[in-house]
């Protein structure tokens, strides 16, 4: 699910970005590598940029921001990620949503954050790690409210994931699942990452200084083929509608 909201809407971000290209408008980037993040404070600087930025424009800067000293600056923060939690709808899921990021977000405001820079200052890239770890832990649980109005089924999801129901840490259907999507889950977790953008610069840069029509010519039929590896799954799954068609 974590993959599937991240490509569904950058994709349709995209979309839009390439189209207004068409028109000749410029519009900004809506993600810039979310997962790749290592706080819960620059995952909201790469995830939903113009939400994120309208928020700010229009909400927290018109509160005060962080300009009339710490303790207005968490009510602000309380008070923008409740109204973003009910952007996305008037259901308890979301405003839970919008108050399980604000907690965290307030806690890395006060003593998190300085630990987290401390960890990777120390530990260096085993550091990192470790922050990129934490990061995608709490947005990982942050989907399971965000995609269930049931608040049952959260707890018993989230129990599950800890081992304190009774799933099986490795089934027949895990089994199942990896073996059939072993190709899609490793193609999504490279994607999320910069890897193929900076494997395409430099392959067609060397190339393009050799042979500039061969290199256009690659990568149209790369575009190609990738347009018509995804009309083949699509025609092969059954209907799966753009999941923000919800808010």
């Amino acid at each position: 699910y974590s993959f599937q909201l991240f490509f569904d809407f950058s994709g349709y971000s995209d979309m839009a970005i390439g189209l207004g290209k068409i028109f000749g408008f410029d519009f900004p980037k809506n993600f810039d590598y979310p997962y790749l993040s290592r706080s819960i404070t620059e995952f909201w600087r790469r995830w939903h940029i113009s939400l994120s930025s309208w928020f700010k424009e229009y909400v927290y800067v018109p509160l005060g921001g962080n300009r009339k000293g710490l303790n207005r600056q968490l009510v602000n923060i309380l008070i923008v990620w409740s109204l973003t939690g009910l952007w996305h709808g008037a259901s308890w899921n979301f405003v839970i949503w919008g108050m399980y990021f604000a907690v965290i977000l307030i806690a890395e405001k006060i003593f998190l954050g300085n630990a987290l820079a401390t960890l990777e200052e120390k530990a260096g890239f085993a550091g990192k790690v470790l922050t990129s770890c934490y990061a995608m832990f709490v947005v990982v649980i942050s989907w399971v409210i965000f995609a269930s109005e049931d608040f049952n089924f959260v707890i018993n999801y989230v129990g599950n994931l800890f081992g304190l129901g009774n799933v099986q840490f490795f089934d027949s259907f895990a089994y199942y699942a990896i073996h059939n999507y072993w190709i899609i889950l490793v193609t999504c977790i490279v994607g999320a990452t910069k890897m193929p953008a900076i494997v395409g610069y430099i392959f067609l840069n060397r190339v393009l200084e050799e042979a500039p029509r061969i290199s256009k010519a690659f990568e149209t039929i790369a575009l190609l083929l990738v347009l018509l590896i995804s009309f083949a799954y699509i025609v092969a799954s059954t209907y799966n509608p753009f999941l923000y068609f919800r808010f």
